[in-house]
């Protein structure tokens, strides 16, 4: 008697959404910059940042991925050279068809990360108020000082009470700058925050399933954790 394959996906599906975790998903598209037959493409062209791509936010809020971490470098056959840092992201491809250059954050996650920051940067600034930070999207902010103050207080914590609080990606100041607890305009503090990582699915390392009799079976694709000062949209 012969076999009988199983196509059926319940499996597959139950086993993603139950173990696997929630990403934003945003969907590359080639910028006009993009040569279709080289792939080569413009850094300096404004409407894409000089990444060769635009990207649209896509609704996957329903769905799931299953992120395996690479501990080591190594070499699979099915993916080639994998780097530490890495990630296997399996998906069902009529849910989340990742494909390359596709960014996905994975707000479940979060790195640490310090550096300076210029007070009320630009001439004239976009907002005296707002400082953006380089990393993100930012989750939480730890702690902000300079050698002159030492450390501000955050959201009402401490004696002299808030002096500034995490606004989307960014420092806001509650104070006017260039008081006794707010950094002067152009001088430098430091901060220190979390935040949630970005991912780029990167070419030669994606298996696109194709239907069988109509069904779409799981895809995988290798993710590289993107350089925050290369990650420009």
């Amino acid at each position: 008697m012969a076999a009988t394959i199983d196509f059926s996906t319940t499996r597959h599906r139950d086993f993603i959404s139950r173990r696997g975790e929630s990403v934003a998903w945003q969907k590359a598209l080639p910028c006009s910059c993009r040569n279709p037959i080289s792939g080569e493409y413009d850094r300096t062209h404004s409407t894409c940042g000089g990444t060769g791509y635009l990207y649209t936010t896509q609704s996957v809020s329903d769905y799931r991925a299953l992120l395996r971490d690479v501990s080591h470098n190594q070499v699979l056959a099915s993916f080639g050279a994998l780097m530490l840092g890495d990630l296997i992201c399996t998906t069902m491809p009529d849910e989340i068809p990742v494909a390359v250059g596709d960014l996905l954050v994975i707000p479940g996650r979060t790195f640490r990360t310090a550096h300076n920051v210029v007070r009320a940067r630009g001439n004239p600034p976009v907002d005296t108020k707002l400082d953006a930070l380089r990393c993100t999207p930012v989750s939480s902010i730890t702690r902000v000082w300079d050698a002159g103050h030492g450390e501000y207080t955050q959201n009402g914590v401490g004696v002299v009470g808030p002096e500034y609080e995490l606004s989307g990606d960014s420092v806001k100041w509650l104070t006017p700058g260039g008081e006794v607890h707010n950094p002067a305009r152009d001088s430098v503090y430091s901060a220190e925050y979390r935040y949630s990582p970005t991912y780029i699915a990167i070419p030669e390392r994606l298996s696109i399933r194709r239907p069988i009799d109509g069904v779409f079976m799981p895809q995988r694709a290798v993710l590289r954790l993107k350089n925050p000062e290369d990650f420009r949209t």
